[in-house]
């Protein structure tokens, strides 16, 4: 049977929440609650979570449809029944992203800067600021850009760029940032996320009912995932004292960890792959958000 949460504080924070694309939604559920155990879930499970979200199976069908065509999803089909889960793609974007909504956080000042330019200073490689500004990288003129740390993560720089690193002190580096970054977006984005997510207050009350914990859990993941993507993840010692990532990223691990026993008490009990009930969290919960206070 269709569950569909009657939730005003569900309703209120779907309200809150602009163009909110299902196929996104989708996958945001995959990543927080289906890929920690075993990564398959069957439609009718799927169909199920996003009715609680006022979204009909139709729309859900048509969703997994083009993800399995864009080359993130998988369909396996046992009789009448359709099961899904993340492809390599999928898989690529999810290990990406895991680290950045539930890690840590921005790292520390380390002293150390490096630059990236083009060959040819004259010529920008197509797409490359985008790429560039994606990752995280500070446009510091075209064809310039930058980065704190080494940055050994960046193997896949676009074609045509040569890196150089070196030290920077920590006025400098303050400067590099206001000349380099456009933060005023995210520092909104930032702002409104902790706007929206008020309303849940200790959250803790609020999870009685596991279905509601479970949309509420997702809408938080969704939510902050939109902002964090988006984040350079800049040194938080260089940010302003009033950055609001850091109280952003202080309340979704407070509400997450209020969340997760009622929200997976709902997958233990109604969750299904292939093989029945879904297996317990293969990855351990409580290293969501370790050492947040």
């Amino acid at each position: 049977m269709l569950s569909e949460s009657n939730s005003p504080i569900v309703a209120r924070l779907l309200r809150s929440q602009n163009s909110l694309r299902v196929w996104s939604l989708i996958i945001t559920f995959f990543g927080d609650s289906i890929v920690p155990r075993g990564g398959e879930v069957w439609l009718g499970t799927l169909s199920q979570v996003m009715r609680g979200f006022g979204i009909d199976e139709q729309a859900v069908r048509a969703a997994v449809s083009r993800l399995a065509k864009d080359g993130w999803l998988a369909r396996a089909r046992l009789g009448r029944n359709s099961y899904y889960r993340l492809l390599e793609n999928g898989n690529r974007e999810f290990l990406v992203a895991t680290d950045r909504i539930y890690g840590p956080g921005a790292p520390s000042f380390d002293g150390r800067v490096t630059v990236i330019t083009g060959r040819r200073l004259d010529r920008e490689p197509p797409k490359a600021n985008d790429f560039l500004v994606k990752h995280g990288w500070g446009r510091m003129a075209p064809n310039v850009h930058c980065a704190f740390g080494k940055r050994t993560d960046g193997g896949a720089l676009p074609e045509g760029f040569i890196r150089i690193a070196g030290d920077i002190s920590v006025a400098d580096a303050k400067d590099l940032i206001g000349t380099a970054w456009d933060l005023a977006t995210i520092d909104q984005a930032y702002r409104d996320f902790l706007q929206a997510f008020e309303i849940l207050g200790s959250a803790g009350e609020l999870a009685a009912d596991p279905f509601d914990a479970l949309l509420l859990r997702t809408l938080l993941v969704h939510a902050f995932r939109r902002v964090v993507l988006r984040d350079p993840m800049l040194p938080v010692d260089l940010m302003a004292a009033n950055w609001p990532g850091v109280s952003a990223r202080a309340r979704a691990a407070a509400l997450y960890r209020a969340l997760s026993p009622a929200a997976e008490l709902w997958l233990d009990d109604n969750a299904v792959d292939r093989n029945g009930g879904v297996p317990a969290s293969v990855t351990a919960m409580p290293g969501r958000f370790a050492g947040q206070v």
